[in-house]
């Protein structure tokens, strides 16, 4: 399903229509089935002909033990030289199924309009090289691109940003989960 919502499948494809048989049949004969959520259960079901499943088990997403700080006295933020600046914080996968497209046209129409405004990516990911290729060639000033960052310093680099940017590609209903948004919303 994500293939599809990535534009990497087409659905009507013979290879789409081979692995949709695999997945039924593995579903039926599974001994249990865990989702991340309602919408990836909702999917699930849908894919089994069916609107309930007592082999279904729903693992929920949590947040870590992470608390807000102020972003003025953010190391990483001292670290970029942002602390003057409103960051909007992308974390996690730049990739296919994520709007980074839309987020590079928006850093492109702030960047000479409003100075103030900074985005900063943290992650890898499918789309990486070409955001930061393409911030070059734009040669984008309010855009900063880091690879991914270990957990143990997630309390550092959740906190800083002003405004977190979460999304998925439509067509990933059910199908991806923005775990990292409980995070967020914590701090």
């Amino acid at each position: 399903d994500a293939a599809y919502a990535a534009g990497l499948l087409r659905r009507d494809s013979l290879l789409a229509r081979l692995i949709e048989f695999a997945h039924r049949r593995l579903y039926r004969f599974a001994d249990g089935i865990c989702v991340c959520g309602r919408d990836m259960a909702d999917v699930i079901l849908a894919k089994l002909g069916t609107s309930d499943d007592p082999r279904m088990v729903m693992i929920p997403n949590w947040a870590d033990d992470v608390v807000p700080t102020d972003p003025r006295s953010n190391p990483l933020l001292a670290e970029l030289n942002l602390t003057h600046k409103f960051v909007l914080l992308h974390i996690g996968n730049i990739g296919r199924l994520q709007p980074i497209e839309a987020l590079f046209r928006a850093a492109c129409e702030l960047n000479a309009s409003d100075p103030t405004i900074h985005f900063l990516f943290i992650g890898d990911g499918a789309q990486r090289r070409w955001l930061e290729a393409a911030s070059i060639e734009e040669a984008l000033s309010n855009v900063t691109i880091l690879g991914s960052r270990p957990r143990s310093d997630q309390q550092v680099f959740l906190n800083a940003g002003h405004v977190m940017v979460f999304g998925l590609v439509p067509g990933m209903y059910g199908v991806g989960v923005p775990s990292r948004m409980y995070n967020a919303m914590a701090v």
